[in-house]
């Protein structure tokens, strides 16, 4: 497994890495292998948590399995959860998502002269629509995350 550090969100983040340096607090030398170094794009979709809540929701409805839906509720309520506090729901009444890259921008800037200029690591895509940059506050996510509300909410009168 590997284990995303998010480097955007500390205060001396500059938006490059120049250099690594690895303290683990020891006064004898030592080795450290690093197996791996990630510095792609986050490409993460603001939708996967509803859309993990709906599927599961529409497969119980589906196929009445109450096993699976006892094993997976609480999974269920983790991923709602999720979307309410990265994407700051309840405070803004809309997803909001504020990865960086992901402000609903198109990564282009236009020059005097009608000359363009790309962004790197601006307007990505994050979700169903990968291919055009959504985020920021999004539309669409919130329309998912709605129903998603909705859903569980139908869910839970359902099984009381």
């Amino acid at each position: 497994t590997y284990t995303m550090i998010p480097m955007y969100r500390l205060p001396q983040w500059t938006g490059e890495v120049t250099q690594l340096r690895i303290g683990l607090g020891n006064r004898a030398p030592c080795q450290v292998t690093l197996q791996a170094f990630f510095s792609q794009y986050d490409t993460r979709h603001n939708i996967n948590a509803q859309n993990f809540v709906r599927g599961s929701a529409k497969y119980f409805w589906w196929t009445r399995d109450l096993s699976f839906l006892r094993a997976n509720l609480q999974r269920m309520w983790t991923a709602l959860r999720y979307a309410m506090s990265e994407h700051q729901t309840l405070e803004h009444k809309v997803v909001c998502t504020t990865w960086v890259g992901h402000s609903g921008r198109t990564g282009l800037k236009r020059l005097p002269g009608g000359k363009k200029e790309i962004l790197t690591g601006e307007g990505i895509g994050n979700n169903y629509w990968d291919l055009l940059p959504f985020g920021g506050r999004d539309a669409y996510a919130t329309i998912h995350y709605y129903d998603t509300v909705r859903v569980l909410a139908a869910l839970e009168r359902e099984i009381r």
